[in-house]
């Protein structure tokens, strides 16, 4: 189930390395049954995947520098958000020098 909403971007718009974030309109355990629901975010046409965050009951997402860069927006300005739950399988992949930092095997 999809969502679209406005909102005005959180954070300092003075800054382009500053951190922005927007909260949710509503709350994602009822409408896809996760807190923490892995989502799709589109602003502008642009696209990324993401985490709900939760901190004190409130839930958000993190627009970072290049998904702001992209979607050509800054901490202050009102977006229209599309979102979406993100279904695709998530892999990451673990750097070898981790690997074998970490005694595990590179393939």
């Amino acid at each position: 189930m999809r969502k679209e909403f406005k909102v005005k971007l959180s954070g300092d718009g003075s800054r382009d390395d500053a951190t922005a974030s927007f909260t949710l309109p509503f709350d994602t355990r009822e409408v896809w049954g996760k807190a923490k629901a892995p989502v799709k975010v589109t602003i502008n046409g642009y696209s990324w995947r993401s985490t709900v965050g939760n901190r004190g009951g409130i839930q958000y997402i993190v627009v970072n520098a290049a998904a702001r860069f992209h979607a050509g927006v800054k901490a202050g300005d009102a977006v229209t958000i599309i979102l979406e739950p993100d279904t695709k399988k998530r892999d990451i992949k673990i750097p070898i020098e981790l690997r074998s930092a970490s005694g595990r095997e590179a393939h």
